[in-house]
């Protein structure tokens, strides 16, 4: 983290500065989200920015009627400032997006493949199909015995990266902070609910059958 946050604060007169860089937080001001918290907004912005095939950004902002919180990218670091809307020109030290910009304007990149068996590129006739999956009421199913060893998020990792790339750690270590599960206490009711959380987030990105085939083999390599 290059940036002192106790300036940037006074720099642009923020009622709070955070900067998240992978599990670290670093926060100045008035400011009452746990680290838990920023961490979570972190990975929800980026999985929204990747979800709407945004590249090439270097700050986003969000208001409200007097106040506005911008994230900016630096690098791996993402800061948060909190102002009010008069502010202007918010400049963090080293920030830049990845590539070249059109006349300023966001640019839409080619939709990403995530590699899954096969490959795929969500066409609309495959949206209408796992639309229809999702809203298919799920029959009740017996109680699932997870084997509840402290390599089960590894295990779980391994088989979600071939699903996630990139958003995988991203994604299973928000669902573990989510679900509060404790590595080495855990229970049958703690995985479920992780596996619960993490088959709904995953399918923002890959799509609700997508999800549920990569939920099928977590769930084989993780019961007895």
């Amino acid at each position: 983290m290059g940036e002192n946050l106790d300036k940037l604060r006074e720099q642009y007169s923020a009622d709070y500065v955070f900067c998240n860089s992978g599990e670290i937080v670093e926060k100045s001001g008035d400011i009452k989200a746990d680290n838990d918290a920023i961490k979570k907004s972190v990975v929800v912005l980026k999985q929204s920015l990747e979800t709407a095939e945004i590249q090439d950004i270097e700050n986003i902002a969000f208001y409200t009627e007097n106040q506005k919180i911008t994230f900016v990218f630096n690098d791996n670091d993402i800061y948060g400032i909190l102002t009010q809307n008069s502010v202007k020109g918010i400049v963090i030290k080293g920030a830049k997006s990845q590539g070249k910009r059109d006349k300023g304007k966001l640019k839409i990149k080619e939709r990403k493949k995530i590699a899954v068996k096969g490959g795929f590129v969500r066409e609309k006739d495959e949206i209408k199909k796992e639309q229809k999956i999702e809203e298919k009421p799920s029959a009740e199913k017996a109680a699932k015995n997870y084997k509840l060893d402290v390599g089960i998020i590894d295990t779980v990792k391994s088989i979600a990266k071939e699903y996630l790339e990139d958003f995988t750690d991203d994604i299973v270590n928000n669902m573990v902070r989510e679900s509060k599960i404790d590595v080495k206490n855990l229970t049958n009711k703690a995985v479920e609910l992780f596996i619960k959380k993490l088959s709904k987030s995953s399918s923002l990105i890959i799509g609700p059958s997508h999800a549920k085939e990569m939920i099928e083999k977590i769930n084989v390599k993780i019961t007895e």
